[in-house]
């Protein structure tokens, strides 16, 4: 139970800081059951009363905090898998901002999506393709 609880406010306390340095007016608190409630200044919001990108904000913070718990480090790299998935167009550029945030703490950010706006904000952009059995990676 005491590890559990030490766990609990690690990976929270990293988080609030992860979405400190991101410019956010959210933290995070985590219950006993691991359960996580979104808190602002004006106090506590329902999870699905956030935007998209700060719902994806809150989600990275959580993962490189827990990196950060158990590995004792930020990770070097992140992969994320169509982020922008069901996400209006003022959603997709404020989740590019927390990205584009976010790459200057973790240091290499490898977006997988179809969503051909990610090519305007991307550093580089590499395409794959798939020619009879093999697929191709190829360079914009």
């Amino acid at each position: 139970k005491k590890l559990s609880e030490a766990a609990r406010r690690a990976i929270e306390a990293n988080a609030n800081t992860i979405l400190r340095n991101l410019g956010l007016d959210l933290r995070i608190r985590i219950d006993d059951e691991f359960n996580i409630r979104v808190l602002s200044s004006l106090g506590e919001i329902p999870v699905d009363s956030i935007s998209g990108g700060e719902l994806t904000a809150v989600a990275i913070s959580i993962r490189l905090a827990l990196a950060d718990s158990l590995l004792g480090r930020i990770p070097g790299f992140m992969i994320l898998d169509e982020p922008t998935a069901h996400l209006d167009s003022d959603r997709r550029r404020g989740l590019f901002e927390v990205i584009k945030r976010v790459s200057k703490t973790v240091p290499q950010i490898i977006v997988v999506t179809h969503d051909q706006e990610v090519q305007d904000v991307a550093d580089k952009v590499m395409f794959v393709i798939k020619e009879g059995t093999t697929s191709k990676v190829l360079e914009s």
